[in-house]
């Protein structure tokens, strides 16, 4: 008899993540941990990489405390296995493993990975913890292995140790009287059945109910907890003793290709005969003239046990051993069976017999249906029937999910290791051989409270912009009034020691000197002296900037600079506005979930980010537009000219700049435009003047961003990205494998989504919204929302696309997309169109995303461009903020970031008599130029850690809002009756001197204080017609006082009435 080399069980057992062996020999018993090879000494990495080289957890002193780490794990292709390992500091300050798992080499992965772990109880009160990666192999890309993961730390009284279990999720089938409920008895009490765990919930096209139905005698066996069994006898010699569902998805008993897995790998835990038994473990329905039913079966046929023989379809295996050389009569074994295994039999020993087979078209161990048309055949459906034997013991029957069957039908098998991993994690569960001994990385299972909030904290999630609206509500809801705010600077060190992207071109991590001087600085300000200062307090990672805010200058924008030796290592974005947060619309498509899975409605802002004003009709109307991002990037652009023409320039320590169309440069130092800076080293250097990054890679020119964030990065249209000389991360010939660039986390982290692919992983994963980036600007509690189909024309899979289109690209019909002036489309109805000023979408019931203002991009112009961009040299223009609007998604696609765009140009007459209005949702743009962002509500804000904003409580004692004083007339038309109007009488105008105080405190005096005197007098200035004035006085009381003027009856002319206040009332 052959025998495999020999294999030690082990098992997976954490509540969360399975685990994955390596496929070496002796693998040691793991009961809840990981693989562990015997031979240490080979497996002993020379070859290592931090993944991530540390962050600290706070912990009691003398108390245990649970780490959950999960997240979101890619892994290419590598050269050999990679083993994550996670580590803490003790006492002693020595490393230790406290949790690893190895990854198969030759395999793709992206998948959830959750590892969770409790740190001991010791006189520390903060651990140090890594992440390390290790291979025997040498791997030339361990920077293209990224997991992007949220930490969770709990208190010792937040959670409690539980029982490890089974994932249903990793099966088709699953039968285990360990799991409660699940059992299923007769009148009398002996096992009537057992129900299957896997339902629709886990698989799609599943029937629920399903259950494995003991016909036999039975009864459980359940005096050892770890291990129950059902007992099964034949005292009236039925041919079968047990039996589920032949037909297990909806459909399959009448197509046979209904089904989701390839090569599901089948394992049968219990006691049988070894003279006689018989397993069919799969049903696939033929045609009658193809031999029906039963040509399709997969079985063990053991009823000789001198000429065992598997079967599969038309494939005849006729195995070499005998069966009673492989176990002894109702010896507890497992039986496995797949391809990708073979037919394995494990045994109490800690090995597994690897049984030999020539089939009846000479292949040798050919263990799985053969394909059809080139085409791999699945099961059919699977299921269990035990048959042809007097007794059996079962302690568990599952069905592994392997090849998931794809659109192109085959999809890979999933690495032995990780098969293997699954395989021993239920051998161990069912607990046919008893408890294990210790592995390498021992883990518990744990149940964390209802309730319990995690108190650790990932700085590199902080966010990057912060709203200033200078008051808030306390937790007793009572409004507080505010002078400012404080920024953390953590955020700049950890993303400096750790963060995505931010390692040197020799993939080194080049952090903050901790010791080295701090400083800040308004970088620049869209209103001058918007912020009074900014000040360094406390020191090292846990300084905060204060920022005053001039609440006096009214709203705008202003981006603050964290330095250290004076390099600038981070800005933040502060949006001095109201409350952009409250009115916005709450809009979806209806399958849009959080990182769980939860159904969520998005609810957008009431502005693009950036914007002072929602609205693009009104007072302020000019300032709706916002600034302008580009793709990837955190930092804003102002466009440095409102939607009405009418130009504006930044200050500050990064320079005066004004637009390229705004007439005289600043004469100050280091003023002038926008510089515009080249990716690479593509433009010469003339006169002394570098205009390249001198970057092109991705981690090169992410830092150069952020020492130099108001220099826009361009890039030639067919050169890669602002960020890249590559346009994807990973390029492939099929579109469809491309692996796209993901900095603003898209909800497939730059692998191909489609919402409404027949793929249920893929499509469930398209609608699921992932983390928030570390380089999302949008402000705590918000994100760029992402596109539900990277490749995809289906308009209701962009998150401003219209409901329910199906399969439909509404750019490409007229109707659907174009706003006419004498027609009304049906998909259109409701939509308003104010022409220049923007598109108001409140009144529809399929698309009610608010209202969109004109607020136009910064363009790329260049030789390589076409011809209405056409230029000699390359440049990056702001435009069109009268004609149309364009908004980011998340999501980079083939070709370029996925965009909206929106259209109101009465300009151009080609499309209507009204010009061109009209709504693109399916639209790609090169990241080489910048648009507008529309903040979405982060569904996923509870896993990110507390980054509640602080403030600067006010020291002023007068809160009044002077600045919406301002705003009030200047002048006023009083209608005072026609000269033939006999019954006119004269007309009072009260005119408020809110405006006169305000503008008196604001701007008109040199101690911004309001005007003092206790005499108050009003006077005429001039008048064109004397008759016209009868009188004019002050009434009322400070706010509230009025100037009444009298206007005679049918009078009529021009003049100017002025507000005296002072000691002698001139």
């Amino acid at each position: 008899m052959k025998k495999k080399s020999v294999l030690k069980i082990f098992t997976a057992m954490l509540c969360i993540v399975s685990a994955h062996a390596t496929s070496r020999t002796f693998v040691v018993p793991d009961y809840r941990g990981k693989v562990l090879s015997n031979r240490i000494g080979e497996f002993t990495p020379p070859y290592s990489y931090d993944l991530d080289p540390g962050f600290v957890v706070q912990q009691n002193v003398n108390e245990k405390g649970l780490v959950v780490v999960k997240g979101n794990f890619n892994k290419p292709n590598t050269s050999g296995d990679v083993k994550l390992t996670i580590k803490y500091k003790d006492t002693q300050n020595n490393w230790v493993s406290i949790w690893c798992k190895t990854f198969a080499g030759d395999y793709e992965y992206n998948e959830e990975l959750t590892a969770n772990f409790e740190l001991p109880e010791s006189t520390l009160n903060t651990y140090d913890i890594k992440i390390e990666l290790s291979s025997a192999s040498a791997i030339n890309n361990w920077q293209s292995i990224v997991w992007n993961k949220t930490v969770n730390h709990y208190k010792k009284s937040n959670y409690t140790y539980a029982n490890c279990d089974l994932d249903e999720n990793q099966y088709t089938i699953l039968f285990t009287p360990k799991k409660n409920g699940t059992v299923l008895y007769n009148p009398n009490g002996t096992v009537s059945g057992v129900k299957d765990r896997v339902t629709s919930l886990n698989l799609a096209k599943k029937i629920d109910n399903n259950v494995l139905s003991l016909l036999g005698n039975a009864t459980l066996d359940n005096s050892n907890i770890n291990s129950p069994i059902i007992n099964i006898t034949n005292p009236n010699n039925l041919a079968t003793i047990a039996s589920s569902q032949k037909y297990i998805y909806q459909g399959s008993d009448v197509s046979p290709f209904e089904f989701s897995y390839h090569d599901p790998v089948y394992m049968f835990a219990g006691k049988f005969s070894n003279e006689s038994f018989f397993i069919n473990f799969s049903n696939w329905v033929l045609p009658p003239e193809e031999g029906g039913e039963q040509m399709g079966r997969g079985y063990l046929d053991f009823t000789n046990p001198n000429a065992l023989v598997n079967r599969y379809y038309n494939l005849y295996n006729y195995i070499n051993e005998k069966l009673g050389d492989v176990f002894a009569n109702q010896e507890p074994v497992v039986i496995v069976i797949s391809k990708i295994t073979g037919l394995r039999v494990y045994k109490n020993n800690g090995q597994y017999i690897s049984l030999t087979s020539t089939s009846n078209y000479n292949s040798q161990n050919d263990f799985g249906y053969p394909p059809l048309y080139g085409k791999q055949r699945g099961p059919g459906s699977e299921n269990f029937s035990l048959s042809n034997t007097l007794s059996a013991s079962l302690y568990g029957v599952g069905a592994i999910k392997n090849r998931f069957v794809r659109d192109d039908w085959n999809g890979p098998s999933r690495p032995l290791i990780d098969i293997e991993a699954e395989i021993n994690k239920f051998i161990n569960y069912v607990g046919i051989f008893g408890a294990p001994p210790t592995p390498e990385c021992p883990s518990n299972c744990f149940t964390i409270n209802s309730g319990a909030e995690s108190d650790f904290t990932d700085w590199t999630k902080a966010p990057n912009s912060y709203i200033f609206t200078g008051k808030h509500k306390d937790k007793n809801n009572v409004e507080i009034v505010d002078d400012g705010l404080y920024i953390p600077v953590k955020k700049a060190y950890e993303m400096w020691a750790k963060g995505r992207y931010m390692q040197n071109e020799n993939n080194v991590f080049t952090p903050i000197d901790k010791n080295g001087a701090q400083s800040t600085s308004v970088y620049w300000e869209d209103v001058n002296g918007l912020i009074k200062s900014t000040t360094i307090e406390g020191t090292g990672e846990n300084a905060k900037i204060k920022v005053i805010v001039d609440k006096t200058k009214g709203k705008g924008n202003a981006s603050i600079d964290f330095r250290v030796n004076n390099n600038v290592y981070w800005t933040w974005h502060v949006w001095v506005t109201d409350s952009p947060e409250e009115d916005g619309a709450e809009y979806g498509q209806g399958h849009e979930t959080d990182l769980s899975g939860t159904s969520f409605v998005p609810k957008y802002m009431d502005r693009n980010l950036g914007a002072t004003n929602a609205s693009f009709l009104g007072n302020d109307w000019n300032k709706s537009g916002g600034l302008m991002y580009q793709w990837g990037r955190k930092d804003p652009f102002p466009t440095l000219v409102y939607k009405d023409g009418s130009y504006y320039e930044i200050t500050g320590t990064a320079g005066t700049r004004r637009h390229e169309n705004a007439g005289l440069l600043p004469s100050e130092p280091n003023s002038g435009r926008i510089p515009i800076k080249y990716r690479g080293n593509t433009q010469p250097v003339t006169q002394g003047e570098n205009n390249n990054t001198g970057f092109d890679s991705t981690n090169g020119n992410i830092r150069y961003s952020i020492n130099n964030p108001i220099h826009l990065i361009t890039n030639a249209i067919n050169d890669g990205t602002w960020f890249s000389n590559q346009q994807y991360k990973t390029p492939n010939a099929d579109t469809n494998l491309i692996e796209t660039w993901d900095l603003w986390s898209d909800n497939r982290k730059g692998l191909n989504s489609n919402g409404s692919t027949s793929d249920p992983i893929v499509k469930a994963d398209s609608w699921s919204y992932e983390l928030k980036s570390e380089f999302d600007p949008c402000p705590n509690g918000w994100r760029v929302p992402s596109q539900y189909g990277r490749n995809t024309i289906n308009s209701d899979l962009n998150p401003y696309g219209r409901k329910n289109t199906g399969n439909v690209n509404d750019d490409n019909i007229a109707a659907n997309s174009m706003i006419y002036p004498n027609t009304v489309s049906p998909v259109l109805d409701g939509v308003k169109v104010y022409p220049e000023l923007g598109i108001d979408f409140r009144g529809t019931a399929n698309r009610k995303i608010g209202i969109i203002p004109m607020n136009g991009n910064y363009e790329y112009y260049g030789p390589d461009a076409a011809t209405s961009n056409y230029a000699n040299k390359s440049k990056i223009v702001y435009q069109d903020q009268a004609s149309d609007a364009t908004l980011n998604t998340a999501t980079y696609g083939i070709g370029g970031a996925r965009i909206s765009v929106f259209y109101s140009s009465p300009e151009d007459t080609s499309k209507s008599t009204t010009g061109w209005n009209a709504i693109y949702v399916n639209q790609t743009t090169k990241a080489n130029g910048a648009s507008a962002v529309r903040c979405m509500k982060d569904p996923n804000i509870g896993l990110l850690g507390n980054f509640n904003m602080q403030y600067v409580p006010s020291t002023e004692t007068d809160n009044t809002d002077y600045k919406s004083w301002t705003k009030e007339a200047n002048s006023h038309v009083v209608m005072t009756g026609e000269a033939t109007d006999a019954t006119a009488q004269d007309k009072v105008l009260k005119i408020s001197l809110k405006k006169a105080y305000a503008m008196q405190k604001l701007y008109l005096s040199d101690n911004k204080q309001l005007p003092g005197g206790t005499k108050n007098t009003a006077s005429i200035v001039w008048s064109t017609n004397p008759a016209l004035i009868k009188s004019v006085k002050i009434t009322g009381a400070y706010p509230n006082e009025e100037m009444e003027v009298t206007l005679a009856a049918r009078a009529k002319g021009n003049a100017v009435v002025a507000f005296h206040k002072g000691n002698n009332g001139v």
